[in-house]
């Protein structure tokens, strides 16, 4: 590792720019723009040179959901060492990532720094690349299990080892903001998923092309660090199909509970409105009879009244049956009309059930009387 800095990239011109100073592939430009994910490489093409002869050229991108790595690694053919030269594309954030408390470009430096002495082969780079990125998976499935667990403590399902805690019960605490925490954690589950089937194919290159490197003490140190990362990282994706479907289950407890709760809601918004309906039966009805003795009342007082006119001479208390004939056909009138307009749709329907009784009479109601003879 001879110079390590640090750039930023305005335009695409910038881009192609410092793409060309490591002399890596025109088609590498197209994924670090459309940030791509996986591991790709170029096939080994052979350049005329005007020092050592003939040199052979391979590009490699690596794209994760944090960075994007682009290496050339330049083999001259009458030579046994190689050149490295690598470039990461961080995203732009202001806050870290995980819990590190560092931006990925520092968090990836530290990484280098640290495997400085083995920097002797053109393994080196894409091996602490791999390092790099299963560092963070497992840090986010540390942090994810450790969600899961307290998500457990309060729904009081899952294992036996960790029981509910009482104190801290799914009542004290906000059960939507909990399910959009476990939410969050399934996520951050399948993206490390994702990473490790991108992880893989990179370590099983490094086993494929170390066959072809030279067999120096760098190299076979790698090679065998290679192996056992390759377990840690199978490891980890059964890890992340454990805790996937460990997630999934307390989002499904989280969602029934929220149901119920939805339901218990509904149940007090309908108690509610049945109160309201009850209560608004009752003022109808009170109402209905305020009108109804308002009209069995009205006539009579509206005829009193013309009658106590001194000008109409029905003052003798002999013409007083005259005004009770007036006030019951009156009255009795009034109630047919009230009743033939607010009942209209019910005798409507009366009749109709009437006259169905007797289609072969023509709906006459008197039907059933015999014809009278001739």
């Amino acid at each position: 590792m001879n110079a390590v800095g640090e750039i930023s990239l305005s335009s695409d011109q910038d881009l192609q720019h410092i793409l060309s100073l490591i002399n890596a592939d025109i088609w590498v430009k197209r994924l670090v723009t459309s940030r791509a994910y996986g591991f790709h490489h170029s096939v080994a093409h052979f350049e005329d040179s005007l020092d050592d002869g003939v040199e052979g050229i391979t590009t490699y991108f690596l794209g994760t959901c944090v960075a994007w790595c682009v290496w050339v690694t330049t083999q001259k053919r009458n030579s046994k060492f190689a050149t490295t030269k690598g470039l990461i594309f961080s995203q732009p954030t202001k806050k870290p990532l995980l819990n590190t408390g560092k931006p990925i470009s520092l968090k990836f430096l530290d990484c280098l720094e640290f495997f400085r002495g083995e920097f002797g082969s053109s393994l080196s780079l894409p091996f602490v690349l791999a390092v790099y990125t299963f560092s963070w998976i497992e840090d986010d499935l540390v942090n994810s299990l450790d969600r899961v667990r307290d998500v457990i403590k309060l729904t009081g399902h899952g294992d036996s080892v960790h029981e509910p805690d009482l104190e801290m019960s799914m009542d004290s605490q906000n059960p939507m903001a909990t399910a959009r925490k476990m939410g969050a954690t399934h996520d951050i589950i399948i993206n490390a998923s994702k990473h490790v089937d991108i992880v893989i194919p990179l370590l099983d290159y490094l086993v494929r092309q170390g066959a072809t490197v030279p067999k120096e003490r760098t190299s076979l140190s790698i090679l065998s660090a290679v192996e056992l990362l390759r377990r840690q990282v199978e490891s980890a994706g059964k890890q992340c199909q454990y805790l996937g479907n460990r997630s999934r289950n307390q989002s499904e407890v989280l969602f029934a509970y929220l149901t119920h709760e939805d339901s218990a809601s509904n149940m007090k918004i309908a108690d509610a409105s049945r109160a309201l309906a009850e209560a608004a039966s009752r003022d109808t009805s009170s109402m209905k009879t305020v009108a109804v003795w308002t009209m069995a009342f009205l006539p009579a007082t509206f005829l009193a009244a013309l009658f106590s006119i001194p000008s109409m001479g029905w003052v003798e208390p002999e013409k007083f049956w005259v005004c009770w004939a007036c006030v019951i056909p009156t009255t009795i009138v009034t109630f047919t009309l009230w009743a033939g307009i607010t009942q209209r749709r019910q005798i409507t329907k009366l009749m109709r059930s009437v006259r169905e009784k007797d289609p072969e009479k023509g709906g006459n109601i008197y039907g059933h009387l015999p014809s009278p003879t001739r």
